[in-house]
């Protein structure tokens, strides 16, 4: 069983499907209930843009911090030596001029999965990245494309839960939603982590990338709320396929961070996802259960697609948000 997609009717259309009087609906009467749902659809999408215009932004003093903060993390021992390699592939890829998406296979070893720069981040171009198996991501300097050799993936079935998180389920100390309130999810991920270096990779530009394959259904986020009904937690990602490619979290509360995740694990195996995608390996992850997976096999997962991984937004499913 998928997601509960929203199916039921705009009051204005609702109504032409009712019975009507013997001598039937008028045609001013038609173009008046059209009128006032393309007036409300307006109202809706320009408040969604106002709202988004002062969520997604970036001053100049909190650009030029970010790219200073890359350049010192680029020139890091580590990894610094990715630097020529890097040079070169994105020498070549400017000279090519390339608009497409690149093939994962082509990745440089060093560093990891760099394909090239993305320079078109639109709904149907994100789609058939994920649909490959790549991604974008960049701290500063034009986004790239990357495919790694291994993802850190776990299987939604058998994430480990800890005693403390079902003791949170089960006193009802948080509520889970999805889809209840992206825009302010994806700023809170973007937003500084208290004792983590403050450099994000989630800029204006990525925000409304991910804001429009929202919109059109394919990228999700899910809440956790307390009992005030103030957000503590949360996270965002992409249905691929078999996939759920996570992009970020954030928590604010301890406990709701693992009480997201696990509500979020019972979803996915619910909806029929085989795999969720946290790309980079942690402690954290390891001791859930999450693993490295080769890049082939990955993408052996990327289809068929699931009817969750259809466009809609998703619902939480109430006999779920309860943790055995």
């Amino acid at each position: 069983m998928g997601p509960c997609y929203p199916t039921a009717m705009s009051p204005p259309l609702a109504a032409l499907a009712r019975p009507t009087a013997p001598g039937g609906i008028r045609l001013s009467q038609l173009a008046r209930l059209f009128s006032e749902e393309d007036d409300q659809v307006s109202s809706e999408k320009a408040g969604r843009m106002q709202r988004r215009a002062v969520l997604f932004r970036e001053s100049w003093l909190q650009s030029l911090r970010r790219q200073a903060l890359a350049t010192a993390y680029t020139l890091r021992p580590a990894r610094i030596g990715d630097l020529p390699p890097m040079a070169g592939l994105l020498i070549r890829d400017v000279l090519a001029g390339s608009s497409g998406v690149p093939d994962p296979d082509a990745a440089l070893l060093k560093p990891d999965g760099l394909c090239g720069i993305a320079r078109d981040l639109s709904v149907p171009t994100l789609v058939e990245a994920y649909a490959r198996g790549l991604y974008p991501w960049c701290h500063a300097g034009p986004v790239k494309w990357w495919a790694p050799r291994t993802r850190c993936v776990g299987n939604p079935r058998k994430i480990r839960v800890s005693k403390a998180t079902r003791a949170d389920a089960k006193a009802g100390k948080y509520k889970f939603t999805f889809d209840r309130n992206f825009d302010a999810v994806i700023a809170a991920c973007a937003a500084p982590r208290a004792g983590r270096f403050p450099l994000t990779w989630i800029t204006p530009k990525i925000m409304r990338a991910y804001a429009a394959l929202h919109d059109a259904g394919l990228a999700h986020s899910y809440e956790v709320w307390d009992a005030d009904g103030e957000l503590v937690a949360g996270g965002y990602g992409v249905a691929s396929g078999r996939v759920f490619v996570g992009e970020s979290m954030f928590t604010r509360a301890s406990g709701a961070g693992a009480f997201g995740l696990a509500l979020l694990h019972r979803h996915l195996a619910h909806f029929g996802f085989e795999l969720h995608d946290a790309k980079s390996p942690s402690p954290h992850l390891r001791s859930l259960g999450f693993t490295q997976m080769p890049r082939e096999e990955y993408a052996s997962y990327l289809s068929p697609p699931l009817a969750a991984s259809r466009p809609g937004h998703w619902h939480s499913i109430q006999a779920l948000c309860g943790l055995p």
